[in-house]
């Protein structure tokens, strides 16, 4: 078997969120980590090593930044209390 890519659940919100923002088309991006797995030099443990190159920054999607926000309200509500 080739080209088999573990990817971690945090890399692949990275990865959709470079999707959803246009920064890279899913196919093209791919077809470039294959082609990096071809070559101990070019290989990479983590996904993120490739999409960092591309990311301008890294997108969360909108459901974890609604927990993430309702989580933060709820605390301050506990800790000011």
């Amino acid at each position: 078997m080739t080209n088999i890519v573990i990817v971690s659940i945090e890399e692949f919100e990275h990865l959709i969120g470079c999707i959803i923002e246009n920064e890279i088309s899913l196919v093209s991006f791919l077809r470039e980590v294959a082609a990096a797995h071809t070559d101990p030099k070019t290989s990479v443990m983590f996904i993120d090593q490739i999409l960092g190159l591309k990311a301008k920054k890294w997108a969360h999607p909108q459901l974890l930044e609604d927990a993430s926000r309702r989580a933060v309200n709820l605390l301050s509500k506990v800790l000011t209390s």
